[in-house]
């Protein structure tokens, strides 16, 4: 799985997951400005990063487990925590939206 850095005044914050990045994304700390990279390649600005702010907007699925709400990876599984056979999950579906007002530059510091 790939890992992200960004870059903030004093330190850099990472290794991320691209969930974790995008996360970030939301929540308005990572803003088109802020310094990003992959792995080891050279630091860009987020804007830079092709589709990223576009699939932070991109809805979540959730699949939960219909007896004890476990989030589960995929479907069908055996539930991590009730151990239920799952054939069908209960599904949700969050809309996500970028914080644009935030001044949480600094959130994570």
């Amino acid at each position: 799985m790939a890992q992200w850095y960004v870059q903030r005044a004093n330190h850099v914050l990472g290794p991320l997951s691209p969930e974790d990045l995008l996360a970030l994304v939301r929540n308005g700390s990572v803003k088109p400005d802020t310094k990003i990279r992959k792995q080891d390649s050279d630091w860009l600005a987020a804007s830079e990063i092709g589709g990223l702010f576009e699939a932070a907007m991109r809805p979540t699925i959730e699949n939960r487990c219909p007896e004890c709400e476990a989030l589960l990876d995929s479907v069908p599984c055996i539930c991590p925590r009730c151990h239920r056979r799952v054939q069908h999950a209960r599904t949700r579906i969050i809309e996500n939206t970028i914080n644009h007002d935030s001044n949480s530059e600094n959130a994570e510091d």
